[in-house]
């Protein structure tokens, strides 16, 4: 026999998951033109806004030109009327006139000018550019996808917590991740799902751990470990734990009077060189 005190131990709820993107957004086309260069290639690094392709231009340049052209017109045009006097139902007509189709005129210009501008197609935030689904000389459509961004800081953990503990989990907790390589990562529980999955009946539950730079690509296989509370338990050695004759588990200690005695157990958590049970 030995003696042996309980210490204070935290509990911990464990999962297995995975890596995933914290935004993974398909970019899509929003104007039509042929694709005149591309400018990020796959796997690159992209700053908030950066260029990922650029259409050909086509005629918007002359288009813009006829449209400055149109406002200058409507304007003097609106000024003209307003010079020919205010009374009179004629001519508060046309100077209503005039100004509805100088408003007209700034609406097409202003409608010109915003397709230029998307003839740029940026990226929306930080990321990586996963995948470009165009090339050089490709004809886009208005709504047609160019490419995939994806932000990997943080990246997401994701796991899948049984029903039966979700109420342990807590938004803000701090977890620890362990990935399939080894490499162990602290983080802090970002979303916890409030409707379960109607097929396994598990809660979606997702840790944000700092990736800089985005050194850790998503999809790497994760154990997390959330802490769910305090317990004092004891440290053994498996080889201490038995099962009475009706199957229950638990360890066996000697009383004051040296008799053995058998007492019912329950794993906190385990380690590479024994066991806490409490």
């Amino acid at each position: 026999v030995r003696q042996q005190t309980a210490a204070v131990v935290t509990r911990y709820l464990p999962n297995n998951g995975q890596t995933a993107p914290d935004r993974l957004v398909t970019v899509k086309a929003q104007t039509g033109g042929a694709v005149a260069e591309v400018v990020a290639e796959e796997g690159a690094s992209v700053a908030a806004g950066e260029p990922i392709v650029r259409l050909d231009m086509a005629d918007r340049q002359a288009q813009l030109a006829e449209a400055k052209a149109l406002v200058g017109q409507r304007e003097t045009e609106y000024e003209a009327a307003k010079s020919l006097g205010s009374s009179g139902f004629q001519a508060r007509a046309r100077v209503e006139e005039a100004a509805a189709a100088l408003e007209a005129a700034r609406a097409r210009l202003a409608r010109i000018r915003e397709d230029i501008k998307h003839t740029v197609v940026r990226a929306p935030f930080a990321g990586f550019l996963e995948e470009r689904q165009v090339a050089e000389g490709d004809f886009l459509d208005t709504g047609q996808p160019v490419a995939e961004v994806a932000d990997l800081d943080p990246l997401r953990v994701v796991v899948h917590v049984a029903q039966q503990r979700i109420g342990e989990v807590a938004a803000g907790a701090r977890a620890t991740v362990r990935l399939g390589d080894g490499r162990q990562l602290e983080g802090e529980v970002a979303y916890v799902a409030r409707t379960a999955d109607e097929g396994t009946r598990t809660f979606r539950v997702e840790v944000a751990v700092p990736n800089p730079e985005g050194a850790i690509p998503a999809g790497l296989s994760a154990e997390v470990r959330i802490p769910v509370g305090e317990v004092r338990a004891h440290f053994v050695s498996p080889a201490l734990l038995s099962l009475n004759d009706e199957g229950v588990l638990g360890i066996k200690s000697v009383d004051g009077d040296n008799r053995v005695r058998f007492h019912a157990v329950e794993l906190v958590q385990s380690e590479r060189e024994g066991v806490w049970v409490s």
